[in-house]
């Protein structure tokens, strides 16, 4: 733009402009530092959560609508479920792969609604979202909102008076759930890994190698054919450590084994309080394979997890 005024006129509108814009701006950051000590921070996107929740409640009857409180900013979105029948067995808390959400139409879904037919209460809690804009998306972040929402089920649970509970995980929500139930005092009795994710280069939860060897609880270890390869690479790596924790239970499950079954867990990991399951032709979420997934699932429960086994 052209300047009809005298030079010193422009220059000095010039630097009247360049020092408003300054002003301006330090009076923002000095407004967001002094609003930001005050807020608690958060390791999810809590937009792209608040989004979500409103897509679900639009779909989700409001009696199965649950919020949980923790240290975030916001509630936690969780979705619940009771027994269809009488004879119930417990509580299963869900916990669905980071970048999913807890109505997630593979693996999350089809468990949460079908469970409560075999007498489980179900809750499926909205795991942290990474948020990229404001940097709060550390591996330590995310473990942390997320055993935060974690712990949140379980005392919503308990004020059900529902004690026997299950902790069900997918993708890199079981390896933070190994990571908690190995290194943690809990309330869970057995424990569901979906395609667990394993990374060797990272010393933190995200490397499961240490926390599969200190589990003490039964375990499932259920995975896809043509899972993603840090899932398939790392299926020996879990039978190895299966093998260790078997060594800390004190006692074989309460549950009557056929030969064949006690046969195959000597030649593997000499543990019968852990099985891995792959899931034939099938592919990550198992998309095609839902059906036999969930019956896998409720089968292993219902002679590992029950909480009066016959």
């Amino acid at each position: 733009m052209r300047c009809f005024f005298q030079p010193s006129f422009c220059k000095q509108a010039k630097k009247h402009h360049l020092s408003l814009l300054f002003t301006m701006r330090c009076v923002l950051i000095l407004s967001i530092l002094t609003i930001l000590p005050c807020t608690p921070l958060s390791a999810s996107n809590l937009w792209k959560e608040d989004e979500i929740a409103q897509q679900i409640q639009n779909i989700i009857p409001e009696k199965e609508i649950v919020w949980l409180e923790t240290d975030s900013r916001q509630p936690t979105l969780a979705l619940y479920r009771e027994p269809a029948i009488t004879d119930i067995q417990g509580a299963v808390v869900i916990l669905h792969d980071i970048g999913h959400q807890p109505n997630w139409a593979q693996v999350v879904e089809p468990l949460r609604i079908q469970l409560p037919q075999n007498g489980w209460h179900t809750l499926s809690v909205q795991m942290p979202i990474p948020d990229r804009i404001w940097q709060f998306n550390s591996p330590v972040d995310i473990y942390s909102a997320s055993i935060n929402r974690l712990k949140s089920a379980i005392t919503y649970l308990q004020t059900k008076n529902v004690n026997h509970l299950i902790l069900i995980a997918h993708g890199d929500s079981a390896a933070l759930a190994a990571h908690y139930l190995s290194t943690s005092q809990h309330p869970f009795s057995a424990f569901v890994a979906i395609s667990i994710t394993q990374n060797i280069d990272v010393t933190d939860w995200r490397n499961i190698s240490q926390s599969m060897k200190s589990l003490n609880l039964a375990t499932l270890d259920i995975y896809a054919e043509h899972d993603k390869p840090s899932v398939i690479a790392s299926k020996q790596l879990r039978l190895t450590a299966a093998r260790l924790f078997g060594e800390n239970m004190q006692a074989p499950p309460p549950i009557p084994h056929s030969t064949k079954v006690r046969e195959l867990a000597k030649n593997k990991t000499n543990n019968l309080w852990y099985r891995q399951i792959m899931i034939p032709n099938a592919s990550p979420g198992f998309p095609d394979h839902q059906q036999s997934f969930v019956k896998f699932v409720r089968g292993w429960l219902k002679h590992y997890a029950r909480k009066n086994p016959s």
